[in-house]
């Protein structure tokens, strides 16, 4: 009986491993790299590796999640290092808000506009 080859990315038979991996495991391994156990997103801090992927920043390339990955492609002109995409990434409207006693911040509430005016008769 032959010895069964388990990839030890996905616990898959396969024919072949490579690096311990089945075709389809050392593909992905191979086009993204492996990110490296407790990293984070250097954009946000996103811990879930599952989200994260390498991305070139100017200064060389950086472990970021899918939502900052996508604002370093959309910006223009691109970041040229990694603290000017963390300033494009903070919200501008959540920048500077203060919370309350309650733990609420104090811009989460919007008064609605006032639909008919009692100073009118």
């Amino acid at each position: 009986m032959e010895h069964e080859k388990l990839c030890t990315e996905c616990g898959r038979t396969a024919a072949r491993l490579r690096r311990s991996r089945c075709d389809a495991c050392y593909m992905r391994l191979y086009r993204g790299g492996e990110i490296p156990a407790g990293a984070c997103c250097g954009g946000c801090g996103e811990p879930r590796r599952v989200v994260l992927v390498f991305a070139d920043v100017g200064e060389g390339e950086v472990v970021l999640c899918g939502n900052c990955q996508v604002v370093l492609a959309r910006t223009r002109p691109r970041a040229a290092s990694l603290v000017i995409l963390q300033q494009r990434i903070v919200r501008d409207r959540r920048a500077g808000m203060l919370r309350r006693a309650d733990g609420k911040r104090t811009g989460d509430y919007i008064p609605a506009p006032q639909l008919l005016d009692v100073s009118i008769d």
